[in-house]
């Protein structure tokens, strides 16, 4: 019983203490509180983007294959806001969905499989575990623009947006995994603040949607490890 209380304790403390894991949701909350509906959709679906390449990269894995997927699940999520997508597409996408929430239960996910990261430690599938989880912040972004999309075609009221993906991309377990003590002054955690931020001002200015699918296609072919 000492233990419980001990390890309650302590994770009381860490959720006041100024860590990155707790600073940048409150940041990322105040600054959604200024954007409408479609931006904050946009706003995270970019940050699904970058995503692309880590999940192709896991998807080789056995049972990961899911996440190779997220390329195509961010390409028709942006064409869904613009005009309707087939009955097909968007049972496509439930799967993805699905696939995504089941992820976080299998063995695979827990089972320590790993690739290869030039000049660095390799990643393993739950480094992906960080924040919320990407599976999971992914699956709920997904689950809510199904439900948005279920709603316009039957005339009712839309489910708000929810804040899920923004901060996953940091991939902060893995740095903290691999011996990084102050995650805000490691480089790439710096590079992918600055693009979290970036994508807020270029949401706020209006973007045309050949201007979004430019940046999305851009980010799709950036890899978060190198």
């Amino acid at each position: 019983m000492e233990i419980v209380t001990d390890c309650s304790n302590r994770i009381g403390t860490l959720e006041e203490t100024s860590l990155l894991y707790n600073t940048l949701p409150a940041e990322v909350e105040e600054k959604a509180n200024e954007l409408n509906q479609p931006q904050l959709r946009i706003w995270e679906l970019l940050s699904i983007a970058r995503l692309t390449k880590l999940g192709e990269a896991l998807s080789k894995l056995p049972g990961c294959q899911v996440l190779g997927t997220l390329g195509w699940a961010v390409d028709i999520i942006l064409q869904s806001l613009k005009e309707p997508i087939t009955q097909e597409e968007y049972q496509k996408l439930m799967n993805i969905c699905n696939g995504l929430y089941d992820f976080g239960d299998s063995q695979e996910f827990y089972a320590g499989g790993e690739i290869q990261v030039p000049g660095g430690a390799p990643f393993q599938v739950f480094d992906l575990n960080g924040m919320m989880g990407v599976h999971l912040e992914v699956n709920g972004y997904i689950d809510n623009h199904l439900r948005l999309l279920n709603a316009l075609s039957q005339g009712k009221e839309p489910p708000e947006a929810e804040m899920f993906v923004l901060g996953c991309t940091l991939l902060p377990d893995y740095y903290v995994r691999t011996g990084t003590v102050n995650l805000e002054n490691h480089p790439k955690i710096q590079a992918e603040l600055e693009r979290i931020w970036d994508d807020y001002d270029f949401v706020c200015s209006s973007p045309t949607w050949i201007q979004t699918a430019e940046r999305i296609r851009n980010y799709k072919s950036l890899d978060l490890l190198q």
